[in-house]
């Protein structure tokens, strides 16, 4: 009876023992995937160029005295030494008198041609860089009686309720011939895409009329009403605020390779198109001085690209 009770109670210790090891063992993987940190997300890649805060940069340079401290080191050296100069007054005014009595015995025109030669030298290089990447060539409307896809120059960089308003490369206006069935594919790619944005713009609306009005209604039953009676208008806003034409190809030279119909958010392409309409057309954005008009490479019907 001892001998069984004794093996009895090592069984048990054995059990507890294990159960104990595993508890540890498990506390430890746990902590141990604790410490080690998680692989953080690479941060997308956008093809359309506007959505690059070093092209903006290069697309809007500072100017005068901004634009020589940028890109002129000569310049920088220069205001450093005048700054050294005057620092030790402590009147702002005459500091200031000072100051400007210091620069207007500068000659600056040898600090704006380094600032235009390393300004062109950083144009250069981005665009080099950027060979595959997305211009934007401008607003687009489907005139469905003409079967045109009419493009035309946009408001530079005004966005319109919280829609992207186009940036455009060339300052001129074209149409695109696009038929009926190539058209209505381009919607059918886009509505899934534009959904989640469709949503959120009906759900503002509903907090909207619940904030102003208090409506004896739910929110899910105001979402419903908005959805059957509004649905095609959001649809529409979508079309005109965030389906853009956009280019590929050497922008230096004004080279356009390819043109697409995409969605400016998402960057999905809802169709390719024969870019041959842009030649004769001036590019301007980052482009040589003066600027080239635009020559294609090879040509492309119409097509949905996956």
């Amino acid at each position: 009876m001892g001998k069984i009770l004794h093996f009895s109670l090592v069984v048990l210790l054995v059990v507890v023992l294990n159960d104990y090891n595993k508890q540890i063992a498990g506390a430890a993987a746990r902590q141990g995937a604790a410490a080690i940190p998680r692989a953080t997300q690479p941060p997308r890649v956008h093809r359309i160029l506007t959505k690059d805060a070093e092209y903006l940069r290069l697309l809007h340079p500072p100017t005068d005295d901004a634009f020589l401290h940028t890109y002129s080191s000569a310049y920088r050296h220069k205001e450093t030494q005048i700054e050294f100069l005057i620092s030790q007054m402590e009147d702002a005014y005459l500091r200031d008198q000072a100051r400007e009595d210091e620069w207007s015995k500068v000659d600056k025109a040898k600090f704006k041609e380094e600032a235009d030669s390393v300004f062109n030298a950083a144009r250069r290089k981005y665009i080099s860089a950027h060979r595959s990447a997305w211009f934007e060539v401008g607003d687009c409307e489907y005139k469905k009686e003409s079967k045109m896809l009419h493009i035309y120059h946009g408001d530079e960089g005004v966005a319109i309720d919280g829609y992207h308003k186009v940036v455009p490369a060339m300052d001129a206006e074209f149409d695109v011939k696009v038929d009926l069935i190539a058209m209505d594919a381009a919607y059918r790619k886009l509505r899934p895409v534009a959904q989640g944005r469709i949503n959120a713009h009906i759900n503002k609306d509903v907090d909207d009329i619940i904030r102003i009005s208090h409506p004896h209604f739910s929110r899910e039953q105001l979402r419903q009403s908005i959805r059957e009676s509004q649905g095609n208008e959001y649809f529409e806003r979508e079309v005109v605020f965030n389906m853009v034409l956009v280019g590929q190809g050497d922008i230096e030279i004004g080279r356009v390779d390819r043109l697409f119909l995409v969605d400016y958010d998402t960057e999905t392409i809802l169709l390719e198109l024969d870019p041959h309409p842009l030649i004769g057309h001036s590019v301007w954005v980052l482009a040589s001085d003066p600027s080239p008009t635009v020559s294609v490479g090879t040509p492309a019907a119409p097509s949905l690209v996956n």
